[in-house]
């Protein structure tokens, strides 16, 4: 009986394996007879465009139903469709018949860091014939980025000779890259020993600049000033990559350290007798530089390289009489035969080199092109290499004039002004700036006692006022960008007056005296001025009275 029962629970056992047995074969079916892969290039460069291919084919001999496609791009790929894409059983061109191949192409661009690996994926999905259980292929295809065809340079000094001064260096940038790349942004990771002191063009949160559009064989250029604050040898790290869906992904690195040494040799520069002299274009400069002996032993034979960096540079004014110098060029280089503290310099002794160079007068595009003006002096001496930068002042300009046109306002009445006629004259203040931007600008003039502001026309949301008690018009300009009326638009507004000229006075009838216009200067931080002439208007008729 005991054995009887026995047999009956293996008949049992063995039963339902081979039932699972079976059960398994028809679920797992699909995936030994459905053949599922991707093609593609397996190496790519940045910014490529290049072609997936899904192939599949039913290698058994039944039908597949009801099929579905997932294919999913790789990380950071420039696509025109959403990252994921589900291709129903229509899109798919309907049931999978026995040998029956079909292909899909999927186009993309690759964004990443050299050497870096892009999977993409499918995933096909589908209901065998007869049964009621689906299954699903699954394949990776890997591409990896062999070339990022874009440039990013690090000029950082490997040393500074002292902690707690200034130091300047860049960042330089180029694209090989035969795609217009957008959204670039490049990221600094300063040491936290580092202070920020400014950079060009301005930073967002001191450490990101932002880059709308990038094209082949383009290029860029940022340059910045900080200071170390310790002797600790330190590390920067600069980034730069493109925002793709709102994640940054990094296209290149670098990363360079930066010491503080002991120097042997302290340089200082004045220009016209001021450490920090800010120049105006035109200017006479008068360039004198220090070099002090603060090592423990004397130096002998030393060289001195001046280098003069800034197109507002007018080289052909250089007055260097003991410097060899070529005209046109820009260095200047000072020698121990001509100077004896150059030849010998003992310690805690201080020597010094001058010259002379004028700025220009006439700014031209190039010139207007470089935001936050400035000038540089690169010094070196023995080991020890300063770089001096001399800010520009920016030229907040304008004019006032009657215009004529009615392009502005309709105007009225007799131009030339005529004795005992009215007119209604339309008045045009515009505004220009050549170098820095400018905050806070505000021109002002008094109306004068002959002519009446028409106050009928609302100017507030202009940001023109004018105080009836004090006959003071005023425009709010706000800010006005470096550029202004010349590589950009003049800035301007415009108003009436209305005169009546009672007699005939030499050279016109006043309309309104000097305007005053001033803002703050940004990059150098100084308050800017100008005045304008003042405005006559012409008489005709009647006899001139003094």
């Amino acid at each position: 009986m005991k054995i009887k029962n026995i047999l009956v629970i293996i008949f049992v056992i063995v039963a339902f394996v081979s039932l699972g047995f079976f059960w398994w074969q028809s679920t797992s079916y699909s995936k030994e007879v459905l053949k599922l892969e991707i093609l593609g290039p397996k190496d790519v460069l940045v910014g490529e465009n290049i072609e997936y291919i899904v192939r599949f084919k039913n290698n058994g001999n039944v039908r597949l139903e009801n099929p579905e496609l997932i294919f999913e791009y790789p990380a950071g790929a420039i696509i025109n469709s959403e990252k994921i894409l589900l291709y129903d059983s229509e899109k798919l061109g309907g049931n999978i018949y026995p040998g029956q191949e079909r292909t899909f192409k999927f186009s993309a661009r690759l964004l990443g860091e050299e050497g870096s690996i892009k999977i993409a994926k499918a995933t096909l999905s589908f209901k065998p014939k007869d049964l009621n259980v689906r299954n699903e292929v699954c394949t990776e295809f890997l591409s990896t980025i062999k070339k990022v065809p874009i440039s990013l340079d690090f000029n950082l000094p490997s040393k500074v000779t002292s902690i707690d001064k200034a130091f300047s260096f860049s960042i330089n940038y180029a694209s090989e890259v035969a795609y217009s790349l957008k959204d670039l942004s490049i990221f600094i990771d300063y040491p936290k020993d580092f202070e920020f002191l400014y950079s060009n063009p301005k930073a967002l949160d001191e450490k990101q600049w932002d880059i709308n559009n990038l094209n082949q064989y383009e290029s860029g250029r940022i340059e910045l000033s900080g200071i170390k604050k310790s002797d600790t040898q330190s590390a920067f790290t600069v980034k730069m990559g493109v925002w793709n869906n709102n994640e940054f992904i990094v296209l290149k690195e670098a990363t360079s350290w930066l010491k503080v040494v002991a120097p042997s040799l302290y340089v200082s520069q004045k220009v016209n007798n001021t450490y920090d002299y800010v120049a105006k274009r035109g200017d006479s400069l008068h360039f004198e530089i220090s070099f002090r002996n603060i090592g423990e032993e004397p130096l002998r034979d030393l060289i001195l390289i001046s280098k003069l960096d800034g197109s507002l540079f007018d080289l052909n004014t250089v007055n260097a009489p003991s410097a060899k110098y070529t005209k046109g060029d820009n260095s200047l280089l000072f020698e121990s035969k001509a100077f004896s503290k150059l030849e010998f310099l003992d310690v805690d002794e201080v020597g010094t080199v001058e010259f002379w160079v004028d700025l220009k007068k006439d700014i031209t595009q190039n010139i207007l092109s470089q935001s936050s003006q400035k000038i540089k002096n690169i010094v070196s001496v023995g080991q020890t290499r300063e770089e001096f930068i001399t800010k520009i002042e920016t030229d907040l300009l304008a004019k006032q004039h009657v215009d004529t046109s009615n392009k502005f306002m309709q105007s009225s009445g007799p131009y030339p002004l005529q004795v005992n006629k009215t007119s209604k004259l339309t008045i045009v203040w515009e505004v220009s700036n050549t170098f820095n931007d400018v905050g806070g600008a505000t021109m002002r003039a008094i109306i004068p006692e002959n002519g009446t502001f028409i106050k009928e026309e609302s100017h507030e949301s202009n940001g023109l006022t004018f105080n009836q008690e004090t006959s003071e018009l005023v425009w709010d300009i706000g800010s006005v960008s470096a550029g202004t009326g010349y590589t950009k638009e003049p800035s301007r507004i415009a108003f009436q007056i209305i005169i009546s000229p009672q007699i005939a006075t030499p050279g016109g009838v006043l309309l309104i005296p000097g305007a005053h216009i001033s803002g703050n200067d940004e990059w150098v931080q100084k308050r800017v001025e100008y005045k304008t002439e003042e405005l006559k208007g012409e008489i005709v008729g009647g006899n001139i009275t003094d």
